[in-house]
């Protein structure tokens, strides 16, 4: 209903928004300083995996703006199943101020910030992208071309949650991932998916690991793919 959390005139559609925008949004749903906000997704009519991605997408925008936040593990589903309260009342909390953290933009990486991550290797590029995106394969694209940025890794989004509930996967298991793919072992870690949405998913599952220096690659693919100067990978040359 408020927005807020895109640029409403960029040219891609998920470009992190300015300051001034975002505090005006937080004031207006009642968002102070104080607040402590919990966020969390419903499958009804949607896929999981969607609903998923953007409760990350808010928290990684939110938390990075200066906002306490919390995810709710495991959908609205599972929080009917367990007998938990519920209302078909709207919620409402009065309008107020918020003042933006000093270093809201910390939570984004740009074009340049991948380019110098491959150039250096201090610092690790991860697609959050499904395998067979990653790879290449499949009829889903991201931006107008397929595959993933050469010398980047992968870890999908859906292994870090669980398909039925929304519950995000154990730590060891997120651990695993990270290390197999050797992001943890990284001095810094830039995340990216197709416009930036997955990608704060696997933001979000480092944070849960304790990882503090994680950027998200603002626009990701749409911005990447829309570029030929810039390396992409695609097994045998595929179009």
């Amino acid at each position: 209903e408020y927005g807020g959390f895109n640029a409403p005139d960029a040219e891609f559609p998920l470009t992190w928004p300015g300051r001034e925008q975002f505090e005006q949004v937080m004031g207006l749903l009642g968002v102070g300083n104080n607040a402590h906000v919990i966020l969390y997704a419903s499958t009804v009519g949607q896929q999981l995996y969607s609903c998923i991605m953007w409760c990350a997408r808010a928290w990684w925008v939110m938390h990075h703006f200066g906002v306490r936040c919390s995810i709710l593990n495991g959908a609205l589903e599972k929080w009917i199943g367990e007998g938990r309260p519920v209302t078909t009342e709207p919620g409402h909390y009065a309008p107020t101020t918020f003042r933006a953290d000093a270093d809201w933009t910390r939570g984004i990486a740009y074009k340049q910030d991948v380019l110098d991550a491959l150039r250096t290797g201090r610092t690790k590029v991860v697609n959050a992208l499904p395998r067979d995106c990653h790879l290449g394969l499949g009829d889903v694209v991201y931006g107008p071309r397929r595959g993933h940025i050469t010398g980047s890794v992968n870890v999908p989004m859906p292994e870090l949650v669980n398909r039925e509930s929304g519950v995000f996967a154990d730590s060891q298991h997120m651990e695993e991932l990270f290390s197999e793919a050797g992001v943890l072992s990284a001095d810094n870690i830039i995340t990216y998916c197709g416009g930036g949405g997955c990608a704060t998913v696997n933001g979000f599952a480092l944070a849960l690991l304790g990882r503090t220096d994680v950027a998200m690659y603002d626009n990701s693919l749409f911005e990447w793919g829309a570029d030929p100067a810039l390396p992409m990978t695609v097994p045998n040359d595929r179009p």
